[in-house]
């Protein structure tokens, strides 16, 4: 369904011909080819740490089913390209996680990010960008967060910004996530 789902938001967009799509088990990964960005949402409950939803696409989106943040990143090694950037975003209560995985696998973390959804809130959830060992220039460095929302609701101007980047004129959204 997730693969069904990609490729209908694809057509939508008008966007096909601009990348390139493969189904099958993210383990099991082996097109052999190289990539300059490779990112990736991974799911981020280990199972047993709550309800398992009956959705399938759910279930497997949010928990660790198939495969955790390490599985990602080491496929992300496999086919990434030199100089090329793994980007991933994962829940920031789980930040060292994160780190052991992406590290474990054999990247370095170049730079991150907290994104905080409303100003009197905690970050959300954090951008990891993603290295090779031979490709990483120097220390780690944590960007300031990304505030999506000032404390009454309006988004924040360069979120606005991001927004616009993305088509949206006013820098509000219409639907969806915002």
């Amino acid at each position: 369904m997730s693969y069904r789902l990609l490729q209908s938001n694809l057509n939508f967009n008008g966007i096909r011909h601009r990348v390139d799509c493969s189904l099958g088990d993210l383990r099991d990964l082996a097109i052999g080819r190289k990539f300059p960005l490779i990112t990736g949402s991974p799911p981020y409950f280990p199972p047993g740490s709550g309800v398992i939803p009956q959705d399938s696409q759910k279930a497997h989106a949010r928990f660790e089913l198939r495969g955790d943040i390490g599985d990602y990143a080491k496929t992300a090694v496999r086919h990434l390209a030199n100089d090329g950037w793994f980007v991933v975003c994962f829940p920031s209560p789980q930040k060292q996680r994160a780190l052991d995985g992406i590290a474990a696998a054999g990247l370095k973390v170049e730079r991150l990010r907290d994104v905080i959804p409303r100003e009197t809130l905690p970050p959300l959830f954090t951008l990891f960008a993603c290295r090779l060992p031979g490709d990483f220039h120097g220390e780690m460095t944590e960007e300031n967060p990304l505030t999506i929302r000032h404390a009454n609701g309006r988004l924040t101007a360069e979120m606005a910004a991001v927004r616009r980047v993305f088509g949206f004129a006013d820098g509000e959204s219409h639907g969806g996530y915002g």
